[in-house]
């Protein structure tokens, strides 16, 4: 999830900066990349061409987790991943 949302902000963003932030707890680890971009579209991630984000978010749920993909209040994108850390809590 990390290398395909740094790649699209490489080839998408148009932005000058893309944070990433860690966290964990017992329980989950979340990730989440912000970059200061143009955006997404209006469509968000239906459009077509956004075949890696579909995939990313199928590829998370099956591992118990959750992928987000939404606008900045600012500018830019935000992708927040959270996972299980321990394999009982995996569905």
């Amino acid at each position: 999830m990390l290398i395909e949302s740094l790649l699209n902000v490489e080839q998408h963003a148009q932005a000058t900066s893309v944070s990433v932030l860690t966290r964990y707890d017992q329980r989950t680890v979340t990730v989440v990349v912000q970059d200061d971009g143009v955006g997404l579209p209006i469509s968000g991630i239906q459009r077509a061409g956004l075949h890696s984000m579909h995939a990313l978010m199928y590829r998370t749920s099956e591992l118990g987790g959750r992928l987000e993909v939404f606008n900045n209040a600012s500018s830019g994108v935000a992708v927040r991943l959270v996972l299980p850390l321990l394999a009982q809590d995996i569905v």
